[in-house]
């Protein structure tokens, strides 16, 4: 063992077998093993004809398995030749210890052996023209590589070559100075030098089988075409030049995967690059760093410049930061084109496929989901533009963490396939249900798609409403007036079909009828219906439309037109009395009243017959609450029934449903203390406050009428107010934000009814600490508007804010603050935000140029003062709302 090299050695003795010869015997077994293994194959002594290789280099340079490793091996192929070439009637390997190059291990082999370097021998044009023709042998990846010099000479190629290569090209191929047998069909590519004279002259045959063998060569189709291309350009050139006068740099050759990028690499050192290079070299690792930290400006130019070009390279790119580099400029050219630049999933390629898995990989590494957000808003007016594209990206943006829950505009529904299933099926299919459920507002899609539809049964179209419904609920606001669109598209549709107003009551009213016992989507129907109908038939509704409409006006909240309508059909009667018979409802629908009068006998055509001559009155002519009395005086909060009486609350704008939602659970037997759930700014006090002002105008059903609605103060004195309202019937008190856990229990056996708010974070942790409140509270989801949704809200109390600051809004002004506010303040939710940032633009308009008009650049002006973001210069693309609940480790609840 010498050094980083361990040498043994063995000897021909008999003539019939090989013995190991003393010497160091501190060589691991494992080196003798594969020492052996080499003598066997095909490194053994020179044949008898050969007597001396003294003079003659016989030199083989191998990357062989050593135990478990692998490692270069230098072998001395001898007999006779001490102190030459050879060595004396052996044959002697020297391993290299570490991982070194091809290049030190011929040196150390060398030495190691102890046999006598090669001196100079070739003319220098002579070496470089062996040199050049070996490489392009290698770049050929030919097997078999026959050297046109003697084994001396070959010595001195060898040397020269293993200083230009690569480790990965110098380990493919065993490298002799003068292969002594044929090499034959082995899988390892071979390089020789040519039989001296001597040897030929003395075994023509075998002289000739060897060189025969090596020009049978095969060569890689694949090898052949990276020469060609080599070729075309100056860089072989270029890079020969350099390895004949040593100029490689050994850093460059120890770094480079292959021969082509070390070239590549070569010839980029030795002169200018340009975007004509850049689609070549980002392709190899090595070359992409140094592109992507030198010359980043070059490869976006190229991209801008290129743009399909890199469109296609960057697929091939392994590099992470150069890909990324050139994805983040492809995206920006993306947002300009309408065609698929990048190689998202369309419906023409849905994937997935490898691209779109590296596609997701690098957007989700480089990118944010805010920001992902906005990328795929740009996509759904450009390559995503057709509904059947944007469904093909449904997987892609869930694989991106784009989920349609806390994403929901991200997604679109299919209308046509919708309207096609619908009509070819006539039933819900699992296609349409899925198609409903991505849509962000399915009540107002099915209500486009209704004059398109074909006749469905009832029992489909509730089933389509229900679905449409339950996506709704989800955390995407639509509510009342979407479903009662719903009804009144339906009614348009079928007035268009036949024109006559019995027929389309009829149907109106099996809708209605098989929608129960689901009360809410019944009651809205029905007044959908009723708002169509009444621009085609001011009298209506008649004959068991009108008897519907009395039945569900005992159980079910109407709308006030609606009302309207019964009380003038009922007063065209004779006499003209509800009846009460619940025959039209179904079993699981009806409701008992113990003071019902005997069901009304059928009467021909659209009218009623007589009723029971005993008049009794309508329900909704007396909800209208009392004042309350001058001596009831309330000292610990407000109350917001006289509040709303009196004007002072703002209007509320789309939350009908919500509302509906609270009057049900107000109205229930048990379990009737609402807890309204959200986070702060989503309208939690303007759903108690629209209440109020149901109350107050006697929009509500008789179990509400004239009740008080009582605020409570933080802090409140609990047994004085017990005091206050003990015996009294007619109270709800609101309290916010909080739960008093000690007037829970006395209130709830009193009767009292309580509605409380808080974030889920409060209820979850209120539940935590007395689990009892679990059987008195009903919780009630409250989600923020959409953008669309707060422009509404900001329209209803716009006027407010122009008295108070003395100036006019815009209508920009409107959507610039919903969008922004749901764009930037993401600290707050929608609606408070917008309103938030129009009431302090406004404030700063009144002080600094009073009776201005109130536009979108001053409230853009308004979030700069607010916040870091600086968007007064531009106008931002509207950004999808996420309205969402976000559990907080306890139980998600739905709308009662």
């Amino acid at each position: 063992m010498t050094g980083e090299m361990v040498v043994v050695q063995w000897a021909d003795l008999t003539g019939t077998g090989f013995s190991r010869q003393p010497g160091d015997n501190k060589a691991p077994a494992e080196y003798w093993a594969a020492a052996e293994a080499m003598l066997q194959a095909d490194l053994t002594q020179p044949p008898e004809f050969i007597r001396d290789t003294g003079t003659h280099p016989v030199w083989t340079l191998r990357h062989v398995p050593v135990g478990r490793r692998r490692r270069w091996c230098f072998v001395v192929q001898g007999r006779r030749g001490d102190n030459k070439f050879g060595v004396a009637g052996a044959c002697r390997f020297a391993f290299a210890v570490n991982d070194v190059e091809a290049c030190d291990a011929w040196r150390l082999g060398i030495a190691a052996t102890g046999v006598r370097p090669v001196e100079p021998v070739m003319p220098e044009a002579v070496l470089v023209d062996c040199v050049k023709e070996v490489l392009l042998d290698v770049i050929a990846a030919r097997d078999r590589i026959l050297v046109g010099a003697e084994p001396a000479e070959t010595a001195q190629v060898i040397a020269r070559v293993l200083h230009a290569l690569p480790e990965s090209e110098a380990r493919a191929i065993s490298w002799s100075t003068c292969v002594l047998f044929p090499p034959g069909r082995r899988r390892r590519r071979e390089l020789s030098g040519a039989w001296p004279k001597e040897f030929r002259a003395a075994d023509p045959r075998l002289a000739r089988a060897v060189t025969e063998s090596f020009e049978e060569q095969i060569v890689s189709p694949r090898g052949v075409a990276r020469l060609l291309e080599l070729q075309k350009t100056d860089e072989l050139g270029e890079f020969l030049d350099q390895v004949v006068h040593e100029q490689i740099v050994p850093a460059w050759r120890r770094d480079s995967r292959d021969l082509g990028e070390l070239i590549s690499r070569t010839a980029r050192s030795s002169r200018r690059l340009g975007i004509d290079d850049v689609a070549r070299l980002i392709v190899s690792p090595v070359a992409a760093e140094e592109l992507n930290a030198g010359h980043p400006e070059l490869i976006s130019r190229w991209v801008a410049e290129r743009p399909d070009e890199a469109a296609g390279v960057v697929r091939r790119v392994t590099d992470t930061a150069a890909a990324h580099r050139i994805l983040d400029e492809l995206i920006q050219a993306q947002s300009r084109l309408r065609h698929n630049l990048i190689g998202l999933p369309t419906a023409a390629v849905p994937g997935p496929d490898p691209w779109h898995r590296r596609l997701t990989e690098l957007l989700s590494s480089a990118y944010n989901p805010h920001t992902l957000q906005g990328f795929v808003a740009d996509w759904l007016q450009g390559v995503w533009a057709d509904p059947d594209d944007a469904a093909a990206g449904r997987e892609f943006l869930q694989a991106l963490g784009l989920d349609r829950h806390r994403y929901p505009r991200l997604y679109r529904a299919r209308p046509d396939r919708i309207v096609a299933d619908l009509n070819l099926q006539r039933k819900v299919t699992d296609s349409v249900a899925i198609e409903f459920s991505v849509e962000p507002d399915p009540l107002a899609l099915l209500a486009q798609l209704c004059p398109k539809l074909r006749p469905l049964s009832p029992r489909t179209v509730v089933e389509l409403i229900e679905i449409a419904d339950r996506s709704n609920a989800s955390g995407r606001d639509g509510g009342t007036e979407a479903l009662a669109s719903v009804a009144s598209a339906l009614t348009g549709a079928w007035l268009q079909e036949s024109n006559a107003g019995p027929a389309v009551e009829e149907r109106l009213g099996d809708l209605v009828m098989e929608a129960l016992p689901n009360q809410r989507i019944a009651g809205v129907l029905l007044s959908g219906g009723m708002h169509t109908l009444l621009k085609y038939d001011g009298e209506a509704p008649h004959g068991k439309l009108l008897e519907l409409c009395q039945q569900m006006r005992e159980h079910t909240y109407l709308p006030p037109f609606v009302m309207s309508a019964i009380s003038a059909a009922e007063r065209r009667l004779v006499p003209a009395y509800p009846p009460s018979s619940s025959a039209l409802l179904p079993a699981s629908a009806r409701i008992e009243s113990p003071a019902a009068p005997p069901a009304v006998p059928p009467a021909t055509g659209n009218h009623p017959g007589p009723v029971k001559s005993e008049p009794q009155p309508l329900v909704m002519e007396s909800v209208l609450p009392l004042p309350p009395e001058p001596a009831l005086l309330f000292r610990f909060g407000k109350e917001l029934t006289q509040a709303a009486q009196a004007g002072e609350l703002s209007p509320v704008v789309g939350r009908d449903r919500e509302i509906d939602h609270l009057i049900q659970i107000i109205s229930r037997r048990t379990r009737n203390n609402p807890f309204l759930i959200g986070e702060p700014g989503v309208g939690k006090t303007a759903v108690i406050e629209g209440l109020a002002q149901r109350i107050a105008t006697g929009t509500v059903p008789p179990t509400l009428a004239g009740k008080l609605l009582y605020g409570l103060e933080p802090e409140v004195d609990g047994a004085g107010l017990l005091a206050e309202i003990d015996g009294r019937d007619d109270v709800l008190l609101v309290v916010e934000d909080r739960i008093p856990v000690e007037l829970v229990a006395p209130l709830s056996r009193r009767g009292l009814r309580l509605i409380a708010t808080g974030t889920a974070a409060d209820y979850d942790r209120e539940l935590t600490r007395d689990r009892r409140l679990t059987r008195i509270f009903q919780p009630l989801l409250l989600a923020a508007p959409t953008v669309t949704a707060t422009v509404t809200i900001l329209e209803a109390v716009r006027a407010q804010y122009e008295k108070h600051h003395q100036l006019s809004i815009a209508d920009d002004a409107l959507a610039e603050a919903a969008r922004l506010a749901d764009r930037h303040l993401g600290d707050r939710h929608l609606p408070s935000a917008a309103v938030d940032l129009i009431d302090d633009a406004a404030a700063w308009l009144a002080v600094h140029n009073p009776g201005a008009i109130l536009r979108a650049d001053v409230v853009r002006e308004a979030l700069d003062r607010q916040s870091d973001h600086r968007v007064s210069a531009r106008t931002l693309p509207d950004a999808p709302s996420v309205s969402g609940f976000k559990d907080e480790g306890g139980d998600v609840w739905m709308m009662a």
